[in-house]
């Protein structure tokens, strides 16, 4: 491995060997700081996708709420609505 070394530093020069040697010390640093976050990101993918389908849910269990709540506040107003004030005044 030193000769390698030593006749690559004598063929290509000692910058261009240590820009390589650089360039993939990095690369390793890299990859061995990435493999970590990319499996956190992939935990934290499957949780915001859960996050919107509950979210989701939510939503719709909130409009047929309101839904119901317009139809009751419909029929408790009707009499109201139909002119009938008078029977409510009278029974009061």
């Amino acid at each position: 491995m030193d000769m390698d070394l030593m006749q690559a530093i004598s063929d290509y020069g000692l910058a261009i060997v240590g820009c390589v040697g650089a360039g993939v010390a990095a690369w390793k640093l890299l990859h061995f700081l990435l493999k970590d976050v990319i499996a956190s990101l992939k935990k934290q993918d499957s949780i915001i996708v859960d996050l919107i389908d509950k979210s989701t849910r939510l939503e719709i269990m909130i409009q047929r709420m309101d839904s119901k709540l317009d139809t009751l506040i419909s029929k408790r107003s009707r009499p109201l609505l139909k002119g009938d004030r008078a029977k409510i005044e009278d029974e009061e």
